[in-house]
């Protein structure tokens, strides 16, 4: 799922997309967002506004002074929640006191639902489930082949339902999985259950579906993204996503009740149809208190992530985190330590809370949620690429060799080619595929390397493949200095004349099966679209001033472009944003982002992280 030069995409959920909203990295605005009165009427049934209702909040509590970022919190009861993060750890709240965090799983937990305070799930972005029996937690590995993005247990039952990144449900029950049920054409990004056969799921596409037994069609609301949804009984449900726009279900029909943020809705959670909570991704929380909704703004500088309201206990609402390693309204500077400067060549982030960068002279350095490793010799006198998936990466070298990282730490280099490597990505521990100076590319299958294959094509027709991103071991695409794109992976390799002009193409991103993004040293981008075996491009289009460097896209939609004056361009929603030159560098050299934006750029010696609050 990764790509060359940190031109990757990676699951991880941090804050909800809302393409439609005001999309922010750096200073980059893609539309601007709407504006709304300070209250916002929501609730049905004669609901009212109000501007004398003045809203409260304890005092936070820090739950991860090391940083592992939530992602999801679920309470049952006033007295107990569990909450999940990016590095694996789980966090029980029990008789008002939250424990350290727990090591659950190796990769990132993206969601957690509790049907009590002894029964809980909890879903990663590898496909895997673990239980928690309220002492333990219960691994259930590969419940399905793709990314989880959240789960739904009714209080009270021992029923819950998952969803994935492909657009599937699977019903669990008592620690036992259904196969995937097909939901959705896109990514399914929330689910809420009001009982064991009711549920409501959203998607990216701005959709949702009721479960009344059967999934229900599509219901389309007018927006590009929904992130969250909340169904505390089978007559209400509400819903929201990027512009701040909220939907309200009342057991037949849907209607809109206007937006109760002006920001982005990244959260919502409802203890019945007259107390609800909706949260933003800039720090705004909206609050449902019998009839009347109000707004305040709560945790200035941070972004609400999740949240859970339970009958009579109030609502628990969970930040990113003030010692995030991340900003949502600007870019941080992330230092690397490097006592002898070389030009970093590459980065890749398998997650949210895990990158690799490599550098010209060899070396190799990890970020694991607050600070960079110091750069480290493999013993190579050079690297050009690295890609990472999961906590697995493979970097390569222009000698020819490469060189993986598993169980915390890099191996022997291997020699795989007698040509420079120039590229590399890798979906899985068991798949990465590099390309090299000479027109060839190799794969990788968890054990070893192919030879050196020109995959049919006549190498006269290229000139040296400088790029490579996968979005699965079946679908890749490499890139050369001819402005030619090699489709591969699965079938007969088909070689595109992607740009006309024979501009030499110097990034490629395959943020999902469906959409590569490629970008050129005269600022412009390229589409490829892809529906089964049908594969088109557009028209390369001009949306940067200066040589563009590297791209990377995610699978929710995002793309950033860099270029080498230190300037980023977003994609959002199918347009790309105005140029922006608020990032910390000067020449970026590689991208990387993971989740729905979160984004690590590399200069010459330097590393910047932020994220996109969309």
């Amino acid at each position: 799922m990764n790509g060359v030069l940190g031109r990757h995409r990676r699951l991880s959920a941090i804050v909800a997309a809302g393409a439609a909203a005001a999309l922010t990295i750096g200073g980059i605005s893609s539309a601007a967002a709407p504006a709304h009165p300070s209250y916002v009427s929501l609730a049905p049934h004669g609901a009212h506004v109000s501007s004398h209702v003045t809203v409260t909040w304890d005092p936070s509590v820090p739950l991860e002074t090391a940083g592992g970022h939530p992602t999801s919190v679920s309470c049952p009861t006033a007295s107990f929640c569990a909450e999940v993060d990016l590095s694996g750890n789980a966090i029980i709240k029990s008789g008002g006191t939250w424990s350290a965090p727990s090591p659950v799983d190796s990769v990132a937990l993206t969601s957690v639902s509790c049907a009590s305070a002894t029964s809980c799930i909890a879903v990663d972005a590898m496909g895997n489930a673990f239980s928690y029996d309220g002492s333990f937690w219960t691994e259930h590995p590969a419940v399905d082949g793709v990314p989880l993005t959240a789960v739904s247990c009714p209080v009270g039952t021992t029923t819950c339902v998952a969803v994935d990144s492909a657009g599937q449900a699977l019903l669990e029950h008592a620690g036992t999985f259904d196969a995937p049920t097909a939901v959705s054409t896109a990514p399914l990004s929330a689910i809420s259950c009001a009982t064991t056969t009711f549920c409501v799921a959203v998607d990216d596409a701005g959709r949702s579906f009721v479960y009344s037994g059967t999934w229900s069609k599509a219901t389309p609301h007018g927006t590009s993204v929904l992130s969250a949804v909340a169904c505390p009984t089978t007559t209400f449900c509400v819903t929201g996503g990027g512009t701040g726009a909220v939907y309200v279900y009342d057991g037949t029909t849907w209607s809109t009740r206007g937006g109760v943020l002006a920001g982005p809705i990244t959260a919502l959670s409802c203890a019945s149809a007259s107390s609800c909570v909706a949260l933003s991704s800039t720090a705004q929380a909206a609050v449902l208190a019998g009839a009347t909704w109000s707004r305040s703004t709560v945790a200035v500088g941070d972004a609400f992530v999740a949240a859970s309201c339970t009958p009579g206990g109030g609502c628990t609402a969970i930040t990113f985190g003030a010692q995030a390693f991340v900003h949502t309204s600007a870019w941080a500077n992330v230092g690397i330590s490097d006592g002898r400067p070389a030009p970093l060549t590459g980065v890749s982030c398998g997650t949210t809370a895990f990158c690799a960068a490599v550098d010209n002279a060899g070396r190799v350095a990890t970020f694991g949620g607050s600070s960079w490793t110091a750069l480290t010799p493999t013993g190579l006198p050079t690297l050009s690429a690295v890609s990472c998936a999961g906590a697995f990466c493979m970097a390569v070298s222009g000698t020819g060799a490469a060189l993986a990282y598993k169980a915390g730490s890099w191996g022997h280099p291997k020699q795989v080619d007698s040509a420079a490597l120039t590229a590399v990505s890798c979906v899985s521990v068991k798949f990465c595929a590099a390309t090299d100076a000479s027109n060839h590319v190799v794969t990788f299958n968890g054990t070893g390397w192919t030879k050196p294959s020109s995959e049919g094509i006549k190498i006269g027709k290229v000139r040296g493949f400088t790029g490579v991103s996968c979005a699965s071991a079946t679908l890749c695409v490499a890139i050369d200095t001819y402005g030619n794109e090699l489709v591969f992976g699965h079938g007969p390799a088909v070689l595109h004349l992607a740009d006309a002009r024979y501009t030499p193409l110097t990034g490629v991103s395959c943020g999902s099966p469906t959409l590569c993004v490629a970008v050129d040293e005269e600022g412009r981008a390229i589409l490829m679209h892809i529906a089964g075996a049908a594969k088109s491009w557009s028209p390369p289009v001009k949306i940067d001033p200066y040589r563009l460097t590297a791209v990377s896209c995610t699978i929710a939609g995002f793309c950033l472009a860099t270029d080498d004056a230190g300037g980023t361009v977003a994609l959002a929603s199918g347009a790309w944003a105005t140029p922006s030159r608020t990032i910390p560098l000067n020449a970026i050299d590689a991208v990387s982002c993971a989740g729905r934006g979160t984004c690590v750029a590399v200069g010459r010696n330097n590393a910047a992280t932020g994220v996109a609050p969309v």
